[in-house]
């Protein structure tokens, strides 16, 4: 098996370190792709049983007023459902699990393109008062990253045909 450390460029920004394998495909000091699974069976487990809990700790995170910031009515609810669904997806087959990571980065390429513009608009469907909500420092560079994240795994999806 080939492994190549490589720095690589996408969409104009230089991603350093990036390692690469026929089952990974991922930047140093992340979790190899066969254990992706479990971690994200972890986070949608929590989200699907305590949705507030999480939803809690996310705002105690990213916001600066998390206690100025209300939530709809629905988002605990819904939260609990996409949880439940991304389980769903992951663990229903091989093939539900190859489209849930393409739809990861579909998902990962408005994060990465718009940072910004992807946190305003998740603010303003949950808020009832998004204007007011002030974000942290990290918070739109951190949206960038994940979206980076999300589209790696897509990418090396779409490699294994």
């Amino acid at each position: 098996m080939a492994v190549r450390i490589h720095d690589s460029k996408f969409h104009g920004i230089v991603i350093h370190n990036v390692i690469q394998t026929e089952n990974m495909f991922i930047y140093r000091g992340l979790l190899p792709l066969h254990m992706l699974r479990k971690l994200l069976t972890s986070i949608t487990t929590v989200e699907a049983l305590w949705p507030e809990t999480l939803i809690d700790a996310a705002e105690e995170l990213a916001l600066d007023n998390p206690d100025e910031c209300e939530l709809k009515p629905w988002v605990a609810p819904g939260a609990r459902l996409e949880g439940l669904v991304f389980l769903v997806l992951m663990w229903r087959s091989d093939t539900s699990y190859s489209r849930f990571k393409k739809l990861l980065g579909v998902i990962g390429i408005l994060a990465l393109l718009c940072p910004r513009t992807y946190v305003d608009y998740a603010a303003e469907i949950a808020y009832t008062d998004a204007a007011t909500c002030e974000w942290k420092s990290w918070v739109h560079p951190g949206t960038r990253l994940i979206g980076l994240l999300c589209v790696s795994i897509a990418l090396t999806e779409l490699r294994k045909r």
